[in-house]
């Protein structure tokens, strides 16, 4: 199943890098947007790989929480 995601980057030093807004542990760093995009997609499907998967979705919870910056 494709979800979408939305990728934030910004130029460094004569790179690019970025991370997904909703899952911040995916960033990456490349020399172009086009490199980034790839990596960045390497990147969550190998993490996707090792995440857990639930045996039935009756068992998923949510819970809504507040997370301070700093």
């Amino acid at each position: 199943m494709n979800k979408s995601y939305t990728l934030v980057y910004w130029a460094d030093n004569g790179h690019y890098v970025g991370k997904i807004r909703e899952m911040p542990i995916v960033h990456g760093l490349a020399d172009t947007l086009e490199k980034l995009e790839t990596n960045i997609q390497n990147l969550y499907r190998q993490l996707s790989k090792d995440l857990p998967q639930p045996v039935s979705l009756k068992t998923v919870k949510t819970k809504s929480i507040r997370l301070n910056p700093g």
